[in-house]
């Protein structure tokens, strides 16, 4: 359950934040860095100048000051639009999420494990459907009796190889109906959040 809240907790943070026009890379004199998505430039009360960064991590957002003496000179540095698109798949990579693209184009964070096991789902689905149209193309070609009005029905159990065909049938679509519903809610978890 505590899973679940941060999920979408983090989905919320995700959805909000929007990508920025651009971004900046503020790099120190330390060799730290920090991407911001805005920043205002103040002075505290001996006039030395601050920098008030709105951090551009969807995972953790959050601001930050830095004092104008401990920046680089030329910093800070505008981030080009796939750089910071890679960082942010990387930072999510690092925290156990995949980004996933939405049908809107945005980007959304699913757990690993939970992407994997669509994933998987997804296979499996289409491996049973591949089978089941192989099954389909390799049926017989001479249709089976109809029974007349004159012919005796035949009693439960007499034709073994009835039931033997029917029992696959219903175990494949089975198993594609729990795929396909998994998948589903996948992506209402995807859309509604």
């Amino acid at each position: 359950m505590v899973d679940i809240v941060a999920w979408v907790t983090v989905l919320v943070f995700a959805q909000t934040s929007e990508p920025p026009e651009s971004t900046y890379i503020f790099q120190l004199e330390d060799g730290r860095e920090y991407y911001a998505r805005s920043y205002r430039e103040e002075r505290d009360s001996r006039g030395r100048r601050l920098f008030v960064l709105e951090l551009d991590q969807p995972w953790r957002p959050g601001t930050r000051t830095v004092r104008g003496s401990e920046l680089r000179p030329n910093s800070p540095v505008r981030e080009l639009a796939s750089a910071r698109e890679q960082r942010i798949r990387a930072g999510w990579e690092e925290l156990g999420y995949h980004l996933v693209r939405l049908p809107s184009g945005e980007l959304a964070p699913v757990p690993k494990a939970e992407y994997e096991l669509s994933e998987r789902a997804r296979e499996w689905a289409l491996a049973v459907e591949t089978h089941v149209q192989e099954l389909d193309t390799v049926a017989d070609p001479e249709p089976p009796d109809v029974p007349t009005a004159d012919s005796p029905m035949p009693a439960l159990g007499d034709d073994a190889s009835d039931t033997a065909q029917s029992g696959p049938g219903i175990w494949i679509a089975g198993i594609v109906l729990a795929a396909l519903v998994a998948m589903g809610l996948t992506l209402k978890i995807l859309v509604l959040a």
